[in-house]
C-alpha cells in the first residue's frame, strides 16, 4: 500500500492550454490530486495534526482546507497573545508539511455585544496584518460581530428572491 501511495503522489506534473496552446509541463513538488478518490482521506491524514501543538485555549473548527481558530475571554491582550501563538503556530507546521495559509484570505473578527470597545489588537500571519471585519462567512453561514443572524438572514432573503422570481418567469405562460 505506501508503494502504490508512493506512486500515486510521485513524479506528477500539470500543464495549461490556453487558446489551443499547452504549456510546458511543471513538477508538482507537494499536494493531491484534485477529483481523485484517494486525494481527500490523503490530504486529512496530511492535516491530521495540525491543531496538535495549540494551547487549549484555543477552540479550533477545521473542514476540509479551511480552519478557524477562536480564543474567548475578558482580557483582549491576554486573548490577542493566545491568537497570535496560535498562528505563529500554525505557521510553523505550514513550513514542516508544506502546506501554505493564504494570509489574503485570512479574516478576523471580534464578537462582542458591548458597544464602546478598543479595535482588536493586530494580528498577524507571514507579516502580513490580519484583516478584521464587521461580518465573517464561515462553511456558509454569515456571522456579525454582535452575532445576530440579520446579515445571514439578509443574503438568504436576497437569494431566495433571485431563485424565486427565475421560477415565477419560467412558470409564466406569456414568456419571451
Amino acid at each position: 500500500m505506501l508503494s502504490f501511495i508512493t506512486n500515486f503522489l510521485s513524479n506528477r506534473s500539470i500543464q495549461v492550454r490556453a487558446n489551443g496552446s499547452l504549456s510546458h509541463p511543471v513538477i508538482i513538488k507537494n499536494g493531491v490530486p484534485q477529483r481523485s478518490i484517494m486525494s481527500t482521506t490523503l490530504f486529512l491524514i496530511g492535516i491530521n495534526d495540525i491543531t496538535s501543538n495549540l494551547k487549549p485555549l484555543i477552540k479550533t473548527q477545521l473542514f476540509a482546507d479551511d480552519i478557524t481558530i477562536t480564543c474567548s475571554g475578558k482580557n483582549m491582550n491576554s486573548i490577542n497573545e493566545h491568537l497570535q501563538t496560535a498562528i505563529n503556530t500554525l505557521q510553523d507546521w505550514s513550513k514542516t508539511t508544506g502546506l501554505k495559509f493564504s494570509p489574503k484570505k485570512t479574516q478576523g473578527i471580534l464578537f462582542t455585544r458591548k458597544t464602546k470597545l478598543d479595535p482588536p489588537a493586530k494580528l498577524y500571519l507571514s507579516n502580513l496584518e490580519i484583516q478584521f471585519t464587521d461580518t465573517i462567512k464561515i462553511l456558509g453561514l454569515i456571522f456579525d460581530k454582535k452575532l445576530s443572524w440579520a446579515p445571514h438572514l439578509k443574503t438568504l432573503k436576497e437569494s431566495c428572491i433571485k431563485r424565486l422570481n427565475i421560477i415565477k418567469t419560467l412558470s409564466n405562460n406569456n414568456w419571451g
